[in-house]
Protein backbone atom coordinates (compact mmCIF):
# COMPACT_ATOMS: atom_id res chain seq x y z
CA UNK A 1 0.00 0.00 0.00
CA UNK A 2 2.88 2.75 0.80
CA UNK A 3 3.78 1.85 -3.22
CA UNK A 4 0.66 1.95 -4.32
CA UNK A 5 1.00 5.02 -6.35
CA UNK A 6 4.48 4.15 -7.30
CA UNK A 7 2.67 0.77 -9.12
CA UNK A 8 -0.62 3.01 -10.32
CA UNK A 9 2.13 5.57 -11.49
CA UNK A 10 4.24 3.08 -13.31
CA UNK A 11 1.55 1.16 -14.50
CA UNK A 12 2.68 -2.29 -12.78
CA UNK A 13 0.73 -5.37 -12.14
CA UNK A 14 1.92 -5.70 -8.42
CA UNK A 15 -0.40 -8.88 -7.65
CA UNK A 16 2.08 -11.73 -6.42
CA UNK A 17 4.78 -8.99 -7.82
CA UNK A 18 6.80 -8.81 -4.83
CA UNK A 19 8.20 -11.65 -2.15
CA UNK A 20 10.05 -10.51 0.70
CA UNK A 21 11.56 -13.87 2.14
CA UNK A 22 10.59 -14.73 5.94
CA UNK A 23 10.84 -17.52 8.26
CA UNK A 24 7.59 -18.72 10.36
CA UNK A 25 9.92 -20.11 13.22
CA UNK A 26 9.09 -18.68 16.63
CA UNK A 27 11.26 -15.29 16.89
CA UNK A 28 12.76 -13.61 20.13
CA UNK A 29 9.57 -11.36 20.73
CA UNK A 30 10.74 -8.01 21.86
CA UNK A 31 10.82 -6.78 25.58
CA UNK A 32 11.57 -3.78 26.97
CA UNK A 33 14.98 -1.72 26.00
CA UNK A 34 14.78 0.85 28.53
CA UNK A 35 13.91 3.93 26.65
CA UNK A 36 13.72 7.70 27.33
CA UNK A 37 10.42 8.56 29.28
CA UNK A 38 10.19 11.34 26.81
CA UNK A 39 8.21 12.48 23.51
CA UNK A 40 9.99 13.12 20.07
CA UNK A 41 8.36 15.09 17.58
CA UNK A 42 9.35 14.83 14.35
CA UNK A 43 8.77 17.98 11.91
CA UNK A 44 8.66 18.66 8.45
CA UNK A 45 8.67 21.57 7.93
CA UNK A 46 5.42 22.48 7.53
CA UNK A 47 1.96 23.34 9.84
CA UNK A 48 1.20 20.18 11.79
CA UNK A 49 3.91 19.46 13.21
CA UNK A 50 3.88 23.10 14.57
CA UNK A 51 0.25 22.69 15.79
CA UNK A 52 1.68 19.40 17.63
CA UNK A 53 4.51 21.02 19.23
CA UNK A 54 2.26 23.65 20.25
CA UNK A 55 -0.26 21.78 22.03
CA UNK A 56 2.78 19.64 23.97
CA UNK A 57 4.08 22.79 24.91
CA UNK A 58 0.64 23.80 26.45
CA UNK A 59 -0.08 21.06 27.90
CA UNK A 60 3.31 21.23 29.52
CA UNK A 61 4.43 17.99 27.68
CA UNK A 62 8.39 17.91 27.31
CA UNK A 63 9.57 16.76 24.05
CA UNK A 64 12.48 17.26 21.76
CA UNK A 65 12.70 17.69 17.82
CA UNK A 66 13.34 15.19 15.13
CA UNK A 67 14.19 15.88 11.86
CA UNK A 68 15.39 13.32 8.71
CA UNK A 69 18.66 15.35 7.47
CA UNK A 70 18.65 19.12 7.95
CA UNK A 71 16.79 22.26 5.96
CA UNK A 72 17.47 25.99 7.15
CA UNK A 73 13.13 26.29 7.43
CA UNK A 74 13.21 22.97 10.40
CA UNK A 75 16.68 24.53 11.77
CA UNK A 76 14.64 28.15 12.52
CA UNK A 77 11.56 26.70 13.91
CA UNK A 78 13.85 24.48 16.29
CA UNK A 79 15.86 27.45 17.35
CA UNK A 80 12.58 29.10 18.08
CA UNK A 81 11.28 26.44 20.45
CA UNK A 82 14.64 26.08 21.98
CA UNK A 83 14.29 22.33 21.76
CA UNK A 84 17.28 19.64 22.02
CA UNK A 85 17.21 18.12 18.15
CA UNK A 86 18.18 14.43 16.92
CA UNK A 87 18.73 14.16 13.29
CA UNK A 88 19.17 11.04 11.63
CA UNK A 89 21.11 11.65 7.49
CA UNK A 90 19.58 9.98 4.50
CA UNK A 91 22.13 9.48 1.28
CA UNK A 92 21.16 8.16 -1.92
CA UNK A 93 23.78 6.67 -3.99
CA UNK A 94 24.38 9.54 -6.75
CA UNK A 95 24.29 6.26 -9.77
CA UNK A 96 20.58 5.77 -9.22
CA UNK A 97 20.21 9.33 -11.05
CA UNK A 98 21.91 8.15 -14.08
CA UNK A 99 20.10 4.75 -14.68
CA UNK A 100 18.23 5.24 -17.61
CA UNK A 101 16.06 2.01 -16.70
CA UNK A 102 15.09 3.57 -13.31
CA UNK A 103 11.29 4.21 -12.74
CA UNK A 104 10.63 6.83 -10.68
CA UNK A 105 7.68 7.60 -8.49
CA UNK A 106 6.27 8.34 -4.42
CA UNK A 107 8.32 7.11 -1.89
CA UNK A 108 6.36 6.66 1.22
CA UNK A 109 8.50 8.96 3.38
CA UNK A 110 6.68 9.31 6.63
CA UNK A 111 7.19 5.23 6.73
CA UNK A 112 11.24 6.19 6.75
CA UNK A 113 10.34 8.63 9.28
CA UNK A 114 9.17 6.33 11.24
CA UNK A 115 11.24 3.95 10.98
CA UNK A 116 14.46 6.43 11.61
CA UNK A 117 12.84 7.67 14.45
CA UNK A 118 13.07 4.54 16.28
CA UNK A 119 16.73 5.12 16.81
CA UNK A 120 16.28 7.86 19.44
CA UNK A 121 15.47 6.07 22.22
CA UNK A 122 12.38 7.43 23.17
CA UNK A 123 9.42 6.10 24.72
CA UNK A 124 7.27 8.37 22.68
CA UNK A 125 7.10 9.27 18.79
CA UNK A 126 4.53 11.87 18.48
CA UNK A 127 3.43 12.43 15.23
CA UNK A 128 1.70 15.14 13.15
CA UNK A 129 -0.87 13.34 10.76
CA UNK A 130 -4.21 14.26 10.33
CA UNK A 131 -7.72 12.24 9.55
CA UNK A 132 -7.85 13.71 6.05
CA UNK A 133 -4.97 11.43 5.65
CA UNK A 134 -6.78 8.48 5.92
CA UNK A 135 -8.65 9.23 2.91
CA UNK A 136 -7.56 7.73 -0.49
CA UNK A 137 -7.25 9.63 -4.45
CA UNK A 138 -8.53 6.42 -7.14
CA UNK A 139 -8.68 2.55 -7.42
CA UNK A 140 -6.07 0.23 -9.36
CA UNK A 141 -6.15 -3.14 -9.59
CA UNK A 142 -9.15 -3.39 -6.89
CA UNK A 143 -6.83 -1.83 -4.40
CA UNK A 144 -7.46 1.80 -3.08
CA UNK A 145 -4.26 4.29 -3.97
CA UNK A 146 -3.76 6.99 -1.28
CA UNK A 147 -0.40 9.10 -1.64
CA UNK A 148 -0.78 9.43 2.40
CA UNK A 149 -1.06 5.96 2.96
CA UNK A 150 2.03 6.17 5.52
CA UNK A 151 0.57 8.49 7.10
CA UNK A 152 -2.67 6.90 7.82
CA UNK A 153 -4.31 5.38 11.14
CA UNK A 154 -4.09 2.16 9.18
CA UNK A 155 0.06 2.44 8.72
CA UNK A 156 0.11 3.88 12.05
CA UNK A 157 -1.66 1.00 14.18
CA UNK A 158 0.62 -1.60 11.79
CA UNK A 159 3.40 0.00 12.10
CA UNK A 160 2.88 0.36 16.07
CA UNK A 161 1.75 -3.40 16.02
CA UNK A 162 5.29 -4.35 14.42
CA UNK A 163 7.59 -2.05 16.53
CA UNK A 164 5.61 -3.82 19.94
CA UNK A 165 6.13 -6.98 18.76
CA UNK A 166 9.31 -7.19 17.36
CA UNK A 167 11.74 -3.55 17.99
CA UNK A 168 10.21 -2.48 21.82
CA UNK A 169 7.17 -2.87 24.44
CA UNK A 170 8.36 0.47 25.55
CA UNK A 171 7.61 2.87 22.19
CA UNK A 172 4.40 4.43 21.36
CA UNK A 173 4.06 5.82 17.77
CA UNK A 174 1.04 8.16 17.37
CA UNK A 175 -0.17 10.52 15.83
CA UNK A 176 -1.53 13.84 18.08
CA UNK A 177 -3.63 15.50 15.22
CA UNK A 178 -5.17 12.15 13.91
CA UNK A 179 -8.84 13.34 15.56
CA UNK A 180 -8.67 16.70 13.26
CA UNK A 181 -9.49 17.52 9.61
CA UNK A 182 -6.93 19.86 8.26
CA UNK A 183 -9.29 22.56 8.13
CA UNK A 184 -8.94 22.20 11.94
CA UNK A 185 -5.39 22.07 11.99
CA UNK A 186 -5.54 25.12 9.88
CA UNK A 187 -7.62 27.19 12.46
CA UNK A 188 -5.14 26.08 15.21
CA UNK A 189 -2.30 27.01 13.37
CA UNK A 190 -3.48 30.70 12.56
CA UNK A 191 -3.51 31.34 16.14
CA UNK A 192 0.17 30.94 16.35
CA UNK A 193 1.07 34.11 14.22
CA UNK A 194 4.90 34.00 15.28
CA UNK A 195 4.98 30.82 12.81
CA UNK A 196 3.43 32.30 9.95
CA UNK A 197 6.36 33.18 8.33
CA UNK A 198 8.84 30.45 9.37
CA UNK A 199 7.08 27.51 8.01
CA UNK A 200 6.77 25.71 4.50
CA UNK A 201 4.50 22.79 3.46
CA UNK A 202 5.63 23.00 -0.89
CA UNK A 203 7.44 19.79 -1.59
CA UNK A 204 10.09 21.38 -3.98
CA UNK A 205 12.12 22.53 -0.82
CA UNK A 206 12.89 18.60 0.15
CA UNK A 207 13.56 17.70 -3.60
CA UNK A 208 17.03 16.22 -3.99
CA UNK A 209 17.49 17.00 -7.77
CA UNK A 210 15.85 20.55 -7.52
CA UNK A 211 16.67 23.73 -6.61
CA UNK A 212 14.90 24.86 -3.46
CA UNK A 213 12.46 27.76 -4.16
CA UNK A 214 11.81 30.79 -2.04
CA UNK A 215 9.71 28.82 0.78
CA UNK A 216 6.55 28.47 -1.86
CA UNK A 217 6.86 27.62 -5.22
CA UNK A 218 3.10 29.02 -5.86
CA UNK A 219 2.43 26.20 -8.49
CA UNK A 220 1.93 22.99 -6.92
CA UNK A 221 -1.07 21.30 -5.33
CA UNK A 222 0.03 21.38 -2.42
CA UNK A 223 0.99 25.21 -1.81
CA UNK A 224 -3.03 25.73 -3.70
CA UNK A 225 -4.41 23.82 -0.72
CA UNK A 226 -2.23 25.44 2.04
CA UNK A 227 -3.14 28.59 0.93
CA UNK A 228 -6.85 27.78 0.49
CA UNK A 229 -7.13 26.20 4.03
CA UNK A 230 -5.53 29.15 5.67
CA UNK A 231 -7.52 31.81 3.70
CA UNK A 232 -10.57 31.72 6.07
CA UNK A 233 -8.19 32.00 9.36
CA UNK A 234 -5.36 34.65 8.13
CA UNK A 235 -5.71 38.14 7.85
CA UNK A 236 -5.66 38.32 3.72
CA UNK A 237 -2.70 40.41 3.99
CA UNK A 238 -0.62 38.45 5.63
CA UNK A 239 -1.31 35.31 4.19
CA UNK A 240 -0.39 36.79 0.90
CA UNK A 241 2.53 38.37 2.37
CA UNK A 242 3.79 34.78 3.84
CA UNK A 243 2.88 32.64 0.23
CA UNK A 244 4.68 35.90 -1.69
CA UNK A 245 1.64 36.01 -3.88
CA UNK A 246 -1.80 35.52 -3.56
CA UNK A 247 -2.88 32.53 -4.95
CA UNK A 248 -6.31 32.45 -5.70
CA UNK A 249 -5.73 35.70 -7.67
CA UNK A 250 -4.82 34.50 -11.36
CA UNK A 251 -6.05 31.74 -13.80
CA UNK A 252 -2.52 29.32 -13.17
CA UNK A 253 -4.00 27.43 -10.33
CA UNK A 254 -7.64 26.93 -12.00
CA UNK A 255 -7.40 23.38 -12.69
CA UNK A 256 -5.26 22.14 -9.70
CA UNK A 257 -8.13 24.13 -7.43
CA UNK A 258 -10.93 22.06 -9.20
CA UNK A 259 -8.96 19.16 -8.84
CA UNK A 260 -8.70 19.72 -5.08
CA UNK A 261 -12.59 20.77 -5.15
CA UNK A 262 -13.22 17.19 -6.55
CA UNK A 263 -15.02 18.68 -9.63
CA UNK A 264 -12.37 17.08 -12.14
CA UNK A 265 -10.31 14.14 -12.39
CA UNK A 266 -9.34 12.74 -8.95
CA UNK A 267 -7.54 14.25 -5.43
CA UNK A 268 -4.25 15.24 -6.96
CA UNK A 269 -1.29 12.86 -5.41
CA UNK A 270 -0.28 15.13 -2.90
CA UNK A 271 -0.33 15.08 1.00
CA UNK A 272 -3.47 17.64 0.71
CA UNK A 273 -7.37 17.41 2.27
CA UNK A 274 -10.35 16.32 1.47
CA UNK A 275 -12.58 17.93 -1.51
CA UNK A 276 -15.03 18.94 1.17
CA UNK A 277 -12.27 21.28 3.09
CA UNK A 278 -11.42 22.91 0.27
CA UNK A 279 -15.03 23.82 -0.07
CA UNK A 280 -15.52 24.67 3.20
CA UNK A 281 -12.60 26.79 3.22
CA UNK A 282 -13.68 28.66 0.25
CA UNK A 283 -16.99 28.95 1.10
CA UNK A 284 -15.60 30.88 4.22
CA UNK A 285 -13.01 32.79 2.56
CA UNK A 286 -15.55 34.16 -0.05
CA UNK A 287 -16.41 37.22 0.78
CA UNK A 288 -12.34 38.06 2.11
CA UNK A 289 -11.55 37.06 -2.11
CA UNK A 290 -14.53 37.53 -3.90
CA UNK A 291 -12.60 39.28 -6.56
CA UNK A 292 -10.20 36.58 -7.43
CA UNK A 293 -10.10 34.52 -10.11
CA UNK A 294 -10.39 31.09 -8.28
CA UNK A 295 -13.33 32.18 -5.85
CA UNK A 296 -14.78 33.50 -9.03
CA UNK A 297 -14.88 30.25 -10.40
CA UNK A 298 -15.97 28.64 -6.86
CA UNK A 299 -19.00 30.84 -6.82
CA UNK A 300 -19.74 29.58 -10.78
CA UNK A 301 -19.50 25.98 -9.86
CA UNK A 302 -22.37 26.20 -7.66
CA UNK A 303 -21.28 23.07 -5.54
CA UNK A 304 -23.53 22.11 -3.05
CA UNK A 305 -22.94 22.53 0.82
CA UNK A 306 -20.66 20.87 2.76
CA UNK A 307 -22.41 18.94 5.39
CA UNK A 308 -19.86 17.12 7.21
CA UNK A 309 -18.80 18.29 10.46
CA UNK A 310 -15.19 19.28 9.74
CA UNK A 311 -14.64 21.10 13.25
CA UNK A 312 -15.26 18.18 15.44
CA UNK A 313 -12.53 15.56 17.14
CA UNK A 314 -12.98 12.33 16.12
CA UNK A 315 -12.58 9.51 18.51
CA UNK A 316 -11.13 7.16 15.85
CA UNK A 317 -7.03 7.28 16.98
CA UNK A 318 -4.60 5.61 19.38
CA UNK A 319 -3.36 8.29 21.43
CA UNK A 320 -1.94 7.55 24.94
CA UNK A 321 -3.89 8.47 28.11
CA UNK A 322 -1.54 11.86 29.14
CA UNK A 323 -1.62 13.00 26.13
Amino acid sequence: KGLGEFFYQNKIDYRGLVRFPYSDKDVELAGEIGVQDRALVPLGGGKDSLVTAGILQEKGIDFDAYTLGTHPIIDSQIKCMNRKHFTVKRTLDKSLFDLPEALNGHVPISMIYAFTALLGGYKYIVLSNERSSNYGNTEYLGEEVNHQWSKSLEFEKMFNKYVRKFVAKDVYYFSLLRPMYEIKIAEKFATMERHLNMFTSCNRNFKITEEAPEKWCRKCAKCAFVFAILAPFVEKEKLVTAFGGNLFAGAELLEVYEELLGVSKMKPFDCVGTPEEVRKAMEMARSKYEDDVIIKRFVELNLPPVETDLFSISNEHIIPDGF
